[in-house]
């Protein structure tokens, strides 16, 4: 497909007009995309037309390029490196999510960039060893943090450290977590009902997410921010995880909470986010992105899918069928958002 539609992206390249760049580089990408099995010589055209397109191509094209490459399960050396090289913000769906990068180049840019890359390749699904041992090389607090998330830890990184029999016993201790939820959510009384979002954050629960944000604990932030949105830990793991800070402005602003206390969320979490562009900070551009009643639904549509994971791995012991009624939308936040309720500001 590559092949046949290539003079035609170098003929529109040459056209100058403006924003054309950037559909280039996005139909290149979709056309590299919907290859099943790319030859050596598709990886070879594609890298020829990727890199000078992406060179030339706008940020924000840029960091959909890099997200939708993500995905791709074979990518020619020259556009990896080339998106490594980028800035995190560019660079980070990348990092995290791409099974296609060779872990040379992916432990090169972390020892060039530094603590932002570290910190997002250490949230990847999988880290080896090597890249391990990288990642703890760089003796930041941020990064040792995103890895005491994932329950990673430096020691993992010396030879030796990890004996069958400490695999085993992590095995076995994570067999008995899962049984202690498992009597947990069995004995959950609102367990029957999928959580909503409450018309007003509790104060409490407000004063635990400050306190973290402030203190810079990720790990505790999570927790209170599950116990804001009455979910599994999983859920807001997958929330911090996602490194564009997106998913978190998304449910701090469906939580109701005030701006500035987001926008130090977002930038305690998410150093970039703290960076300037086009003379503002990029957590005020993100802030702004967000409207309040997407943001709600997109929040309850999280919740729903958490709680029926939950009851499709834990059903209750007793199973109350008059608790089935179909009850119209009674959920206080969707009640806010008809009502026309703001958002707190400070």
């Amino acid at each position: 497909m590559l092949v046949h539609v290539s003079d035609r992206f170098r003929d529109l390249e040459l056209s100058g007009r403006a924003g054309r760049k950037d559909a280039v580089l996005l139909a290149t990408v979709a056309s590299f995309e919907a290859m099943p099995d790319p030859s050596k010589r598709d990886l070879k055209q594609f890298a020829d037309l990727f890199v000078p397109l992406f060179e030339a191509a706008s940020e924000e094209a840029k960091r959909t390029a890099a997200a939708a490459l993500s995905r791709a399960p074979i990518m020619p050396e020259a556009a990896s490196r080339l998106i490594l090289e980028q800035p995190v913000g560019i660079a980070a769906p990348f990092i995290v999510h791409s099974s296609a990068i060779d872990e040379s180049l992916l432990i090169e840019a972390v020892q060039k960039h530094g603590v932002a890359h570290a910190r997002a390749a250490a949230r990847r699904r999988s880290v080896s060893p090597q890249l391990l041992a990288a990642l703890s090389a760089i003796a930041h607090p941020a990064v040792k943090r995103t890895l005491s998330l994932r329950g990673t830890s430096a020691a993992a990184a010396e030879p030796g450290s990890r004996t069958p029999s400490a695999v085993e016993r992590q095995a076995r201790e994570e067999d008995i977590r899962n049984k202690l939820r498992s009597i947990v959510m069995r004995n959950t009384p609102d367990y029957a009902d999928p959580p909503t979002l409450p018309a007003r954050i509790a104060p409490d629960v407000e004063s635990r997410l400050i306190r973290h944000v402030e203190e810079g604990d990720t790990i505790y932030f999570a927790t209170a921010l599950a116990d804001a949105l009455a979910s599994r830990f999983d859920l807001a793991e997958r929330i911090m995880m996602d490194v564009s800070g997106a998913q978190l402005a998304q449910t701090l602003v469906a939580l109701g909470l005030r701006y500035t206390m987001i926008i130090a969320a977002l930038e305690r979490f998410f150093p970039h986010l703290a960076e300037g562009q086009d003379g503002e900070r990029r957590s005020l551009q993100l802030l702004r992105s967000c409207s309040f009643v997407e943001c709600v639904e997109k929040v309850m549509a999280w919740q729903r899918a958490d709680w029926i994971s939950r009851r499709a791995t834990h059903q209750p012991v007793v199973a109350d069928s008059a608790r089935r009624d179909v009850r119209a939308d009674q959920s206080p936040k969707r009640n806010a958002v008809q009502r026309g309720v703001p958002l707190r500001r400070a």
